[in-house]
């Protein structure tokens, strides 16, 4: 089977005979289907999933629609089923579970209920590879992400545009990016959105509050989720007239994110895309102000794997996306944030990403 094949091979134990999949995102990549609970094991012959009844109709029913590939096994959870599968594999057969997600709890409790197994860690790293590269689905879906996620922004910046009267805050701005992109056809949030003014733009995970917008800069991290996938995108607009240093630093980060995405290609290593920016950055005076990695793999969840960050040794593949996302933070100041979603290819990357990035001034 192809999935068995492609887990194992990227598997650092060749020997084992199973993979146990118990995460929510885990268990959605290889059956197609979302659910909260449940149990996906890979073998080299079939997959099955097991599931509760809150889920087993709806599974059965996603399988007949075609959003359920026809090989998956699906099983009603029942008192016995776990030692059924555990028979399927094999008595003392080894089976592997994810480091990633499985607590040491839970993985106590997994050696109990398939006790004719041995069970180890060692199923995240073969399961993070193949989500690492999309497949065209996955990319489409991304986009459509993306989409809805430029259309809030064009939005937002004709929102705030027409409500400058002293009263528009943080937590509105928030709160109205998260309605357009579900009133138009997000499935939901990729994250908590990030909506931070002024002084607070020089926190990059800032929490949006109910402080009236004032001048200076206003940065704004957000995404949409479509059928399970993520988008991210961060603009920073100025309300008022910018000092000579604000547009200093913002001309910085946007020319940093541009010689990042000219750099980018399979095969390079997430540090060296990582550097690009951050030696521009440093040689434009502000070495030191850019504290975060550059970018992070999204698909399932916001934040996958490869980076793009100094501590990422990995070749970056092609077909993985990636955000590009350099920003400079001036504590007690303000900060300047710009992100893109890029694609990976063999000689470059396609940037998913449309909407403007010269500085809006509002």
């Amino acid at each position: 089977m192809e999935l068995w094949n492609k887990l194992i091979e990227n598997s650092a134990d060749k020997d084992c005979d199973a993979f146990l999949f118990t995460s929510p995102v885990n268990r959605r990549y290889v059956t197609g289907f979302p659910s909260s609970a449940g149990i996906v094991a890979v073998t080299p012959e079939k997959v099955t999933f097991i599931t509760d009844f809150r889920y087993y109709e709806s599974a059965l029913q996603a399988q007949k629609d075609g959003t359920v590939p026809e090989y998956v096994d699906i099983k009603l959870w029942e008192n016995g089923v776990y030692d059924k599968l555990a028979l399927e594999i094999g008595t003392g057969k080894t089976a592997l579970v994810e480091e990633n997600y499985v607590t040491g709890a839970s993985l106590e409790w997994l050696k109990s209920v398939f006790a004719k197994l041995n069970i180890k860690y060692g199923a995240s790293a073969p399961a993070g590879a193949l989500r690492a590269v999309k497949t065209e689905a996955e990319v489409e879906k991304i986009k459509k992400a993306q989409s809805i996620t430029d259309m809030a922004f064009e939005y937002i910046v004709g929102y705030i545009s027409d409500n400058l009267d002293g009263k528009l805050t943080e937590s509105r701005v928030a709160i109205e990016l998260e309605y357009y992109m579900k009133l138009h056809g997000a499935s939901g949030l990729a994250f908590d959105t990030i909506a931070v003014n002024g002084k607070k733009s020089a926190m990059p995970h800032g929490v949006p509050a109910d402080i009236p917008l004032g001048n200076g800069f206003l940065t704004m991290d957000f995404g949409a989720a479509y059928d399970g996938y993520c988008s991210d995108m961060t603009r920073t607009v100025c309300i008022g007239k910018p000092t000579e240093k604000m547009k200093d630093v913002y001309d910085t980060v946007l020319a940093a994110q541009l010689l990042s995405l000219e750099g980018i290609s399979a095969g390079k290593t997430g540090k060296e895309i990582d550097k690009i920016a951050r030696d521009y950055i440093a040689k434009r005076g502000y070495d030191g102000t850019f504290g975060h990695s550059l970018g992070h793999s999204l698909g399932l969840e916001i934040h996958e794997s490869p980076n793009f960050s100094s501590g990422e040794s990995r070749a970056i593949p092609s077909g993985a996306v990636l955000s590009v996302e350099p920003g400079i933070y001036i504590e007690g100041e303000f900060g300047v944030r710009i992100e893109d979603i890029v694609n990976i290819t063999q000689t470059g990357c396609k940037n998913l990403t449309h909407s403007p990035k010269e500085l809006i001034i509002l």
